[in-house]
Order: C-alpha cells, then sequence, then structure tokens
C-alpha cells in the first residue's frame, strides 16, 4: 500500500469506453465502421461512433436498435471481461511507472513524479495515450497531487481543478452513485463545484460519509492509500475471436500486432529479453498450429518480435478459421542494451546494414532451425575432436563459445588428415607437441606452420613417440590458414 505525500504527482488514464472496447479491442474486430453497441440490463448501455450517427442512443432497446441499424453487433456486458482488460492495460503501463494502480471500473493511475526524470510530463502523457490506443482502448488522461483529483480531471477533461473548472464539471462523470445524483439534482445541484461549496457536515447527514471521503481526497484533505499492481512474473496471453479469421495477414495485423505489443511491455516492465516465444492459432480444442520463434539475442521491440515470427508464419500451415491466438514467453534473458561505438553511431544510415543476429534470426525462420551452424569449442586436446558444428539457436553445452584467435592455429581443418610429400613444404614455425588421451595409447604430434610449393599456408604435423623421437619423416596435412 501506498499514502500520497507532497511529491507525488498523479497520471489518470479514464477508458470511456471500456465496456465495448474490452470486447474489440480484444478480439481485434475495427470498430470504426460498424455499429457497436453494449447491452446492460437489455438496454443499450453504450454505443459507438457508427451506432451514434445511426441515431441509437443509450437507454433505448435492442429491438429499436435494430429497427435503426439491422447490420449492428451487440455485446451482453461482462464486468469481468472488462476487469481482466483493465489489468492488462495497467500491466502494459507499468515500463511508464513502478506504482499502478487500479481504479475501478474503467480508470488507472499511476504515481509519475520520479518518471520525469526520464519523460517530460508532456511526453509521458502522450506516450501513455498512444500505448492504449495502440492496445484498442480510447483513453482520456489527467494529472493531479493526488489520485482522485487526476481522475475526476480524466473523466471531465478539465486542466485543473479551480473554480471555473469546477463550476462546468458535472457530477454524472464522478464517482458519486447514480442515486446521490439524483438527489442532488432534485435540490438544484448539477455541478461539482457546487458540491464542494457545501458544509460537509450536511452532506454527511444527507449523503453519507462516503461521498464526504470522496470530496476530501479529491481536495487533498484525507489521505489515500492505494494498492500498487504487481505484474505476472510470467506473461502468457490469449485471444477469443468473436469472428473466425481465416487470412494470415489479417492475423498478423491483428492478433498477431496486440500481443507482441503487450509482450514488449511486459519485458520492457521487467527489464528482460525475448529469447524464445512460442505462437498457438486455435480453431478448436483438437486442432491448433504452434510456432516456436528463437532469437539468437534477447528481443523486446514489437517489430523485432514480429518480423520473425512472420517469416514462420509465412510458411506454416494453420487451422482453416482461427478462433483464438495465443502467445507465450518461453526463455528469455535479463536486458542489456546493445551500445555503439562512435565509429558505427557516425556512418551513414543506409550503409550500416542488418546484424549478423538478425540474419541468422531471419535464415533459421525460413530454412530451419539447422540452417545456421556455429563452431563450438570441446575440451579436447586433439584438433579434429576439439570442436563441432551446432546450430547456432540451439543450446550449447558451453555457456561461452571461445574463438580461436591464435595465429598458430588455422580456421580451416581438413574432416582426416593426408599425406603431404614433404619436398613439397617449407616449414616456417615449430614444432607444437600436441598429445592427448595417453591413456589410450594415442600418438603424439609435432606441428608446424608450413609453405606448400602452391602457396598456400598450411598446418601440417608428424607423428612421434612419446619419448619425443619422430617415428617417420612424413608429413600429414592438418589443415589451411585463411
Amino acid at each position: 500500500m501506498h499514502c500520497i505525500s507532497a511529491f507525488m504527482l498523479w497520471l489518470a488514464l479514464h477508458f470511456p469506453q471500456l465496456p465495448l472496447e474490452a470486447f474489440t479491442a480484444s478480439s481485434y474486430i475495427a470498430g470504426g465502421q460498424t455499429a457497436q453497441i453494449v447491452l446492460a440490463q437489455n438496454r443499450v448501455h453504450l454505443a459507438n461512433a457508427a451506432a451514434i450517427s445511426a441515431g441509437i442512443v443509450p437507454g433505448c432497446s435492442l429491438a429499436t436498435a435494430h429497427s435503426i441499424e439491422p447490420s449492428l453487433e451487440h455485446f451482453r456486458r461482462d464486468p469481468n471481461r472488462e476487469a481482466t482488460e483493465l489489468q492488462k492495460l495497467a500491466e502494459s503501463l507499468y515500463c511508464f511507472s513502478s506504482l499502478v494502480s487500479l481504479a475501478p471500473p474503467d480508470s488507472i493511475v499511476l504515481e509519475i513524479h520520479g518518471s520525469l526524470k526520464l519523460y517530460t510530463q508532456a511526453d509521458l502523457l502522450i506516450a501513455t495515450k498512444e500505448l492504449c490506443q495502440k492496445l484498442g482502448f480510447t483513453c482520456l488522461v489527467g494529472t493531479a497531487t493526488t489520485a482522485t483529483a487526476a481522475i475526476t480531471l480524466a473523466r471531465s477533461q478539465s486542466r485543473q481543478l479551480n473554480d471555473v473548472a469546477l463550476s462546468h464539471c458535472g457530477l454524472e462523470h464522478q464517482h458519486i452513485k447514480h442515486q446521490v445524483i439524483e438527489q442532488l439534482a432534485n435540490m438544484g445541484l448539477h455541478t461539482l463545484g457546487a458540491l464542494l461549496s457545501l458544509p460537509r457536515g450536511e452532506v454527511a447527514q444527507r449523503f453519507g460519509k462516503e461521498l464526504v471521503f470522496y470530496l476530501d481526497k479529491l481536495e487533498g484533505k484525507r489521505r489515500e492509500p492505494r494498492k500498487a499492481i504487481q505484474p505476472a512474473e510470467t506473461f502468457e496471453r490469449k485471444l477469443h475471436l468473436l469472428q473466425p479469421i481465416a487470412n494470415k495477414q489479417h492475423l498478423f495485423e491483428g492478433p498477431m500486432s496486440k500481443l507482441s505489443l503487450e509482450l514488449q511491455q511486459w519485458l520492457i516492465g521487467h527489464q528482460l529479453g525475448c529469447e524464445k516465444l512460442t505462437w498457438r492459432f486455435v480453431e478448436h480444442s483438437t486442432n491448433a498450429s504452434t510456432l516456436h520463434v528463437r532469437f539468437t539475442q534477447g528481443k523486446q521491440h514489437q517489430l523485432e518480435l514480429l518480423s520473425v515470427s512472420q517469416l514462420q508464419l509465412d510458411q506454416a500451415t494453420l487451422p482453416a478459421d482461427v478462433l483464438s491466438v495465443e502467445l507465450k514467453l518461453t526463455s528469455s534473458t535479463p536486458w542489456s542494451a546493445q551500445s555503439k561505438d562512435f565509429f558505427s553511431a557516425t556512418q551513414d544510415a543506409n550503409s550500416s546494414g542488418q546484424n549478423i543476429g538478425e540474419l541468422v534470426d531471419a535464415l533459421s525462420a525460413r530454412l530451419g532451425p539447422q540452417a545456421c551452424q556455429q563452431i563450438h569449442d570441446d575440451s579436447q586436446h586433439t584438433p579434429e575432436h576439439a570442436w563441432r558444428f551446432q546450430a547456432v539457436l540451439q543450446p550449447t553445452r558451453s555457456t561461452t563459445v571461445k574463438p580461436q584467435t591464435q595465429a598458430s592455429r588455422p580456421l580451416w581443418l581438413l574432416p582426416r588428415p593426408h599425406p603431404v610429400n614433404a619436398a613439397e613444404l617449407q616449414l616456417l614455425q615449430g614444432p607444437e607437441r600436441i598429445q592427448s588421451e595417453w591413456w589410450l595409447n594415442s600418438e603424439a604430434r609435432d606441428y608446424y606452420i608450413a609453405q606448400h610449393s602452391s602457396g598456400a599456408l598450411c598446418w601440417v604435423y608428424c607423428p612421434c613417440t612419446i619419448f619425443n623421437e619422430p617415428q617417420s619423416h612424413e608429413f600429414y596435412l592438418h589443415g589451411y590458414f585463411a
């Protein structure tokens, strides 16, 4: 629990269309052209702009609404669904503040005093509002030194709680019970300013202490403890589509885009990078398609998560009609921002190109995880057994890859050493004695760097005994230097 202090600044986000957008945002049904309404007690509770422009108003029956607009889409209000979406929004906003609190049924507040070290207040308002809009929710914002006042400003779209603003701030936009608003209206009180001008003792006698407590919190006269959310420790989201989707591009632009944005915000809030994620496209319980997407380095940004996912999606076989889409983070790593040196930062943007990790991710997504392989070292002294190929995106037995940096060892080893004529070699450096697995009576070898008559710089050895005596003067070619 957290209490207000003189140094707190609250940002409130109010979602006036939450009862409707809890359906349309989750299912990614575009609500700009189709008339859509939400019903409560068999009456229109909320309508989108298309329904209102057609003449449908809150309070009318479903039959009346359908007679006005036959193609109308309607949903029955679901408070549990609204609460779930509000929680998801709060977790997505966690990257902007460590103190995010729910203000049911349709608002969220963030304590942003500390966040102003990273953002200006104007940038913070724009960033949070744009994020909510990308997630499919209409958002109104307001800031104040108390959470209740910030919510009031967001609801009424007033800039500050002064006498002028309060005189125009209607009671229907506040956390005041409907029956109390009706009683106040019968007394000729229709604005928050008029209500605040009344003696608190008389307000308590007539309307109860709950209303007085609300007014005191609004003015900062009462301490206001708020419970901060605790973001989920794992990320696993599912979108149930109200209409089946058969087109991959619609899946990519709709549900996959929304879920990947939610994952991006979760990763930023937890300071993690995504190494592996799993998509699941479900038609019904027994017919589903799964995509496992891997990255060579931890990723956070939505576009990076989607680019590789799309490559695998293009080649995947999906159910005929996808009814739900699931996204699960299956592997993550602590996030560390990639630094750039001065010279790379000053290069022309067009010549910067694609980094090797992105190229490997793209090739592996198109050609399969075995398409790109990397050399890994093994704890063996015998050169031909000291390294192996392994897919880049597979877990390795050693935590780090030790590149061969010594000039005395070639990058290219032959699968098997083969005899070479000593007359064709000019020994330049050596010998270097290499012997391993003595308990298996393996031979010792004296390695040389030599110049071949063809001009190639090569790595050759001469077998010898364990008493440093050469077995013969035969040389074997084992590799070439680049």
